[in-house]
């Protein structure tokens, strides 16, 4: 079954503070390597999307271009403590209402915790987290069944 990704890239991709434009290419291997066989889609989900149009986001993915579908709306933000799962719902809601979904970000604050698996904004997705990710990945596609 098909599990959406919704994709922070400060703290995902690019580190906080990194240096490496557009993204990091050991984050990105890293995150390849986590989604290599799984059924994923890819949606931006950053403040990247308010400054670049998804064409412009999608060439700096590389090899991940294919798997990314678009990013979240904006939307008016009532919840602060998880500022962006509003932004995920409206996506889902739109294009994947029956689709189990996780999300990638570096601040506990955008997401509830079952929902999201946690970077460390230094370092970004690293190869540490490829096995605990696909492992979160594959819990919720068999929760969905």
């Amino acid at each position: 079954m098909l599990v959406v990704v919704f994709l922070d890239i400060d703290g995902v991709v690019r580190p906080v503070g990194g240096k490496t434009l557009p993204f990091e290419p050991d984050c990105l291997k890293a995150l390849a390597s986590a989604l290599a066989g799984l059924e994923v889609e890819l949606v931006i989900a950053s403040s990247w999307k308010e400054q670049h149009f998804i064409g412009d986001l999608r060439e700096f993915f590389g090899e991940l271009t294919p798997l990314i579908v678009g990013t979240t709306p904006a939307v008016p933000i009532s919840n602060q403590q998880w500022a962006r799962l509003e932004e995920a719902l409206a996506w889902l809601e739109e294009y994947r209402p029956q689709s189990p979904w996780v999300a990638i970000d570096d601040d506990p604050q955008n997401y509830p915790v079952d929902y999201v698996f946690l970077t460390n904004p230094e370092n970004g997705f690293s190869l540490d987290d490829i096995q605990p990710f696909r492992g979160m990945v594959v819990r919720r596609q068999k929760h969905h069944s």
